[in-house]
């Protein structure tokens, strides 16, 4: 998988790759990003760190509404049921088996494109 850049000249471009294995799993998952920020929400997705994934949501808001309805949960219009972001989040959490390994981040240097010969008739 190319990263974005790649081939601009120079060279330095990086990928990012974020390596974990769940309990029943055979084998490791791998998301691949072509910058740091994107792969460091992730792992602190996986690791159920979700207030330091997402800064800007408050953990104690209202997680579908966001304060745009005015207690709609208590008209039974909500989606979410009330729930706070916090609430929410520990639930999504609990819904996969435990890690057994990683998250880990890699990352490393894409090189320029380079041609490899005209295709054969």
């Amino acid at each position: 998988m190319g990263g974005a850049g790649a081939g601009l000249g120079g060279g330095g471009v990086k990928e990012y790759r974020v390596k974990w294995r769940r309990e029943d799993a055979g084998r490791a998952n791998t998301r691949i990003y072509q910058s740091e920020p994107p792969a460091r929400r992730l792992a602190l997705i996986l690791e159920g760190r979700w207030g330091e994934a997402f800064p800007d949501t408050d953990p104690n808001e209202v997680a579908c509404c966001g304060g745009g309805d005015m207690e709609p949960f208590a008209e039974g219009n909500c989606s979410c049921g009330g729930k706070t972001n916090a609430e929410v989040w520990a639930e999504r959490h609990e819904q996969f088996p435990p890690l057994v390994d990683g998250p880990h981040i890699e990352s490393r240097e894409v090189g320029d494109w380079k041609p490899v010969g005209a295709v054969a008739a």
